[in-house]
């Protein structure tokens, strides 16, 4: 005769891991001492004791169960989580990295070029100059950052410009113009394209020039 009060517990002990096992093993003979205290106070048979206790453990073991499960998927679904989260932080890392390529190549560029290149706000505030345009005004890249068309311009010269900046941020297309520009020590001919730059809601914040000299075709 088997005595199944007796075998479950082994079974569960081995059958849902020792340390879980052990756990509800020890749970579900406490369940037999609560059982028979609270039985309205009278002794009850032995078979009477059995079956309620197999009764408990089944109930107690599909509990278990469903738990198991539960914990089982909440961790699959944080790992799949963890795993995109890391992936995303890769390729957001590597985009960075790119980026930072591209900017180096296209400043090498614009740092080489023979042309004016710079980069104005909506106030005509200079965000950026290559050395060929920061030289013929004078100055080093880093002491023209941030000084208004107007302190490098004369009056006339910088409120045409201006009113041409306006003109990219209201329309948010490139415009083509050639004009004469007064320098420090030369007036020149040049071909310019204004060409709006835009943010992430596709909104014009900075005006990209690139200027020509053109003045040997005006001769």
């Amino acid at each position: 005769k088997i005595y199944w009060s007796y075998l479950l517990p082994v079974l569960a002990f081995f059958g849902m891991g020792m340390k879980t096992g052990l756990l509800w093993t020890s749970i579900f003979y406490a369940a037999i001492a609560f059982i028979i205290f609270f039985s309205d106070f009278q002794p009850v048979s032995i078979d009477t004791l059995k079956l309620r206790f197999i009764i408990t453990f089944s109930l107690a073991s599909v509990i278990t169960y469903l738990l198991a499960h539960l914990m089982l998927r909440n961790q699959q679904a944080l790992l799949s989580k963890q795993k995109a989260l890391k992936s995303e932080i890769e390729e957001r890392e590597h985009a960075k990295e790119e980026l930072r390529k591209s900017e180096q190549r296209y400043r090498a560029l614009a740092e080489s070029a023979q042309d004016f290149i710079f980069i104005v706000d909506r106030d005509g505030d200079v965000q950026y100059v290559n050395l060929f345009g920061a030289a013929e005004f004078g100055y080093r890249q880093e002491e023209i950052i941030g000084k208004n068309i107007k302190e490098l311009l004369p009056s006339e010269i910088s409120e045409r410009q201006q009113r041409n900046i306006q003109k990219v941020f209201e329309s948010g297309k490139l415009l083509n113009l050639q004009h004469v520009t007064a320098f420090p020590n030369r007036k020149l001919w040049l071909d310019t394209q204004l060409i709006p730059l835009k943010d992430e809601r596709k909104e014009v914040n900075c005006v990209f020039g690139v200027s020509r000299d053109v003045t040997d075709r005006k001769r």
